[in-house]
C-alpha cells in the first residue's frame, strides 16, 4: 500500500497549483524523492520501537554532568573503581585546550560552572594540584572570574569536591524556611528548576560550613527538609527527573541524618545509575534528564501520517503506551499552584517514574501525537477519546492569566514584553526579567506547541475559542517588531517562530493575520543558501544574531514543517507559492543529508535547559522533525482539526 499523500501523475507545485512539461516533471521528481526518504526514515524509526511500544532517545548535555554525577556519588561514597577509571579518562579526553571543560556539547571553549566542575571531578578522582590537567583547568577558572562566576551550583559542587573553600558559600541561612508565609511566597515565586535548590542548597551550604556531612543536622529545618524531599521522590527513585537534584537530595538526607542503607536513598542511587551510560566515542556520559514520553509522543505523531497498515500498529502500540503513563496523582502545591478549580491530575510527565511532575510542554506535545493518532480510524477515536479529554482539560486549566502557558506550572510572575536573559536592558527590565527567569513565565513556544495540541484533538467550543482569542493576544504582545518570537526551550527565535507559526496555522488562524504573516515573513527572510535553517546559542546574549547559523537538520525540518502549514492556511496563491519555494529548498538540504539507514542527524544543539548556561542534543529529533518536514511538504497532516 502507498502513501496516501503520494504525487499524482500530474504534479503538484508548493503554490497549491498543478503543471506539466519540465517544470512539472521536476516538482514530481522531488516529490517522490521526498516519499522514499520519508518511507526510509519511517523505516528507521519503527526499527527502534522497544518491547514496550515506546521510543527513548539519547539526551547529551555534555561532559560537564558527568563531572557534577563524580563529585556527588564520590561524597556518597558510591564511586566504584570501574565508573572511577571510566570517568576519569572520559574526563580527561574532553578537557577543552582552553583548560575548561566544555558547558554543553560541541562547545568551543569552556565557561566557569563547567570549569568548577572539572576540577572537583579531578580531585575527587585522585589527582593532585601538580596534575597538568588540574592545573589548567585552574587556570582557566582565574582567567573566567574565579569560583565566584560558577554560580551557586558550581560553588557547592566545588566545595563538595575539596576545590573552593566552604567559606566562599552564600550565608543564606536554612533557618529561614520555618518563617511564616516561607512556603507560600517561594511557591509563588520560583518555578521547579529554582525550587528545590531554594530547599536543597542553604541548607547543604549551612552543614558545609559547619562541620561537613560528618556531622550531621538533626534539628527542626533537618526534619522539614527531609520530609519535602521525601513526598517529592518518586516510586523510580529520582526527584524531579534530574539526577543532579536527586543526588543533591541524597546528600541532603544524608546530611540530615539518614542512612546510606535507608530505602530512599537506595532508590535515588539506583536512579542515577540508570542515566549513566557510554556516548557515541565510546567513553561516560551522564544524561541530564531522560525523555521517553516526549520522545514516544514524536514517533507515533508521524508514523501515524504515514498512513500504511504497519506504520499505523506502531503508532497505536506508542499510543496505548502514553495512554497508560498518563498522571492519575496529583503534584506537589508548590511545583504547579494550580488555579482553583484545576483538575488535580492528566498531563504527562518528560520521562517515565516523574508522574508527580507532569508538564505542560510534554502533554501538550503528547495530546498533538493522540489526536493524529485518533484521526486515523474511528477505533483510534474511541480508544483515545477519554485520555485526550483529561489531558485537553487539565492543558487548558493552566493558562496563565496574561494569556500564555508556562512549562510546569501556573501564576508565576508575569514575563516583561520580549526575550527573557538579555543583560543588555535596564534595570527595571532585568529585575523582571530575572524574577520571571527563575519563575516559569509563559514562553510564545510553548504557547505554540500547546494550540497545536490542543487544535489537533478537535476542542469543543467554546472553551476553546476564548483560550485561542486570550493566547494569540499574549503572542501579538511578545512578537518581536521584526516578527520573530524567541524560544525559551530551544534555540531560539528561529525554533519559537516556528512553533508559534505551526500552533496558529493548526489552530486554524488564517496565514494572513499579521503575527503569522510576519512570523513567516522573518522565517523566510533566514533561510540558508543551503536551504536549511541554522541558529547559534549567541543569540540569546545578542538579538542580532537571531536565525543566524550554520544549518541543521532538526531546526531545518522544524522550520519547513511550519512553512507547510502556513502555506495551507494561506488563501494566497502568489504566497503560497512563495513559502512553497522555500519548502522545496529546505526539502532538497534535507535530502541530501539523510544516511543510508534512513536516519537523520546533527552535532548541534537544538534544545535549551537554561538559556546561557547549558544546551543539549537528544538523537530522535533529527529523524522526526526531518520526516515531519517530509511529509508536511507534500499533503495535509492526518488527524484532529488539522
Amino acid at each position: 500500500m502507498r502513501m496516501r499523500w503520494k504525487v499524482s501523475a500530474r504534479a503538484r507545485h508548493p503554490g497549491g497549483v498543478t503543471g506539466n512539461g519540465a517544470d512539472g516533471v521536476a516538482w514530481a521528481r522531488r516529490e517522490l524523492e521526498a516519499e522514499e526518504a520519508a518511507r526510509r526514515a519511517a523505516e528507521a524509526v519503527l526499527a527502534r520501537q522497544d518491547e514496550r511500544g515506546a521510543w527513548r532517545g539519547v539526551n547529551d548535555g555534555g561532559p560537564m554532568f558527568l563531572a557534577a554525577t563524580v563529585v556527588l556519588l564520590s561524597r556518597l561514597g558510591e564511586l566504584d573503581a570501574t565508573t572511577r577509571a571510566e570517568a576519569e579518562q572520559s574526563l580527561r579526553s574532553a578537557q577543552l585546550l582552553d583548560g575548561g571543560l566544555a558547558p554543553w556539547p560541541c562547545a568551543e571553549q569552556s565557561n566557569a560552572e563547567a570549569s568548577v566542575f572539572l576540577l572537583a571531578a579531578l580531585r575527587v578522582l585522585g589527582a593532585s594540584e601538580r596534575d597538568a590537567a588540574m592545573q589548567a583547568a585552574r587556570r582557566r577558572l582565574g582567567e573566567l572570574g574565579g569560583a565566584r562566576a560558577a554560580g551557586p551550583l558550581g560553588l557547592t559542587i566545588g566545595v563538595l569536591g575539596d576545590v573552593v573553600p566552604a567559606r566562599a558559600l552564600p550565608r543564606l541561612p536554612p533557618d529561614i524556611a520555618l518563617a511564616p508565609g516561607h512556603d507560600w511566597a517561594v511557591a509563588r515565586l520560583f518555578g521547579v528548576n529554582a525550587l528545590l535548590p531554594t530547599h536543597v542548597l542553604p541548607f547543604l551550604w549551612s552543614v558545609l560550613r559547619h562541620g561537613g556531612l560528618a556531622r550531621p543536622r538533626t534539628d527542626r529545618v533537618a526534619a522539614r527538609l527531609r520530609d519535602y524531599l521525601l513526598v517529592r521522590q518518586n516510586p523510580s527513585g529520582g526527584i524531579a527527573g534530574v539526577p543532579i537534584f536527586t543526588l543533591l537530595g541524597m546528600l541532603c538526607l544524608r546530611a540530615a541524618g539518614m542512612s546510606m542503607d535507608a530505602d530512599p536513598i537506595q532508590r535515588g542511587l539506583a536512579y542515577v545509575r540508570r542515566v549513566i551510560r557510554r556516548d557515541v566515542r565510546g567513553g561516560l556520559m551522564v544524561e541530564p534528564f531522560t525523555s521517553e514520553y516526549w520522545d514516544t509522543a514524536h514517533m507515533v505523531r508521524a508514523l501515524a501520517s504515514m498512513g500504511e497498515v504497519r506504520f499505523a500498529r506502531a503508532a497505536a502500540r506508542g499510543a496505548a503506551w502514553l495512554m497508560d503513563g498518563q498522571s492519575s496523582e496529583a503534584s506537589p502545591e508548590d511545583w504547579q499552584t494550580a488555579p482553583a478549580g484545576a483538575p488535580s491530575s492528566g498531563g504527562w510527565s518528560w520521562q517515565v517514574g516523574n508522574e508527580s511532575n507532569p508538564d505542560i510542554d510534554t502533554t501538550a506535545e503528547v495530546l498533538s501525537a493522540l489526536g493524529v493518532y485518533a484521526g486515523t480510524s474511528d477505533a483510534a477515536r474511541r480508544e483515545t477519546s477519554e485520555a485526550i479529554g483529561r489531558g485537553r482539560a487539565w492543558l487548558l486549566a493552566m493558562q496563565n492569566s496574561d494569556g500564555g502557558w508556562a512549562a510546569f506550572s501556573w501564576g508565576k510572575p508575569r514575563p516583561p514584553r520580549g526575550a527573557l536573559y538579555l543583560r543588555s536592558r535596564g534595570l527595571v527590565h532585568r529585575a523582571r526579567s530575572w524574577l520571571a527567569e527563575n519563575g516559569d513565565p509563559s514562553t510564545a513556544d510553548i504557547v505554540g506547541r500547546v494550540l497545536e495540541g490542543v487544535a489537533r484533538t478537535d476542542p469543543p467550543a467554546p472553551a476553546w475559542e476564548l483560550a485561542l482569542e486570550r493566547a494569540t493576544s499574549f503572542l501579538a504582545y511578545h512578537q518581536e517588531t521584526s516578527g520573530a518570537w524567541w524560544g525559551r526551550w530551544a534555540i531560539n527565535y528561529a525554533a519559537g517562530t516556528a512553533y508559534v507559526v505551526s500552533g496558529l496555522a493548526l489552530a486554524g488562524i488564517d496565514a494572513a493575520h499579521p503575527c503569522v504573516r510576519a512570523g513567516a515573513d522573518w522565517l523566510l527572510s533566514r533561510q540558508n543558501a543551503d536551504g536549511g535553517w541554522g541558529e547559534d546559542q549567541a543569540s540569546y546574549a545578542d538579538p542580532r544574531a537571531a536565525g543566524c547559523g550554520p544549518s541543521t537538520v532538526a531546526l531545518t525540518g522544524l522550520v519547513a514543517a511550519a512553512l507547510a502549514r502556513a502555506r495551507r492556511a494561506s488563501r494566497e496563491d502568489r504566497y503560497r507559492s512563495r513559502l512553497g519555494a522555500a519548502q522545496a529548498r529546505a526539502q532538497a538540504f534535507l535530502l541530501a543529508r539523510q544516511r543510508p539507514d534512513g536516519w537523520f542527524e546533527d552535532s548541534r544543539c537544538f534544545s535549551t535547559m537554561f538559556p546561557l548556561r547549558a544546551y543539549w542534543l537528544n538523537d530522535t529529533y533529527p529523524t522526526f522533525f526531518a520526516l515531519e518536514a517530509l511529509l508536511d511538504g507534500g499533503r495535509q497532516c492526518g488527524g484532529g482539526s488539522t
